[in-house]
């Protein structure tokens, strides 16, 4: 018996073997916002330059046991400002592999910082880590605790559907409704 194939065949099956696929952009990987001004010894801005940026998540109580340690390379504009994702730099180890598996119940977690600015005439020997400065640790705000409300499922991912059951309209509408009430009245 001779196959023959039609093109809506061919089609069918196409889409039969990369269906599974069309979800995944659906997943996305969680990221914290950072942004900083670069600056070097002298307190002048640093612009239009590459600077390495290494990030550590340490809890207050155990400030010397990393939980997740990235890397970041980034470049500085003109008024030496420089964005990162905290969560997709390169992964330098700590007991946790991704930002979501950190347990955020907890609430004491610590955002440790260095910096090294690369410098502009190219030296050979030059290496990032030989000149990594520790600018500091800060108490984390509200962002990474949000993502706590997600339901720390270690994941490492949440999806779309996950956002719109938290996010749901009639809450919004519910919360909402106190201030309507009160803005129809002056």
């Amino acid at each position: 018996m001779k196959f023959r194939s039609s093109p809506k065949k061919v089609l069918v099956f196409i889409l039969i073997i990369f269906f599974p696929f069309f979800g995944l952009s659906q997943v996305q990987d969680l990221a914290i916002p950072f942004q900083g001004i670069a600056k070097d010894y002298f307190g002048t801005i640093v612009n239009q330059r590459s600077i390495y940026i290494e990030i550590a998540i340490v809890t207050k109580e155990q400030p010397l046991a990393i939980l997740y340690n990235e890397l970041h390379k980034a470049k500085t504009d003109e008024w030496g400002l420089f964005s990162v994702q905290i969560g997709k730099g390169k992964w330098m180890g700590g007991s946790k592999s991704k930002l979501s598996f950190i347990d955020w119940s907890s609430g004491n977690h610590q955002l440790s910082f260095k910096m090294a600015i690369e410098p502009e005439a190219p030296l050979p020997t030059w290496d990032y880590t030989q000149h990594l400065i520790p600018m500091g640790s800060s108490v984390f705000g509200v962002v990474p605790y949000a993502l706590y409300s997600f339901g720390n499922n270690n994941s490492g991912s949440f999806s779309n559907d996950q956002l719109k059951q938290k996010l749901n309209i009639s809450d919004t509408v519910s919360m909402l409704s106190a201030y309507a009430k009160l803005s129809s009245i002056l």
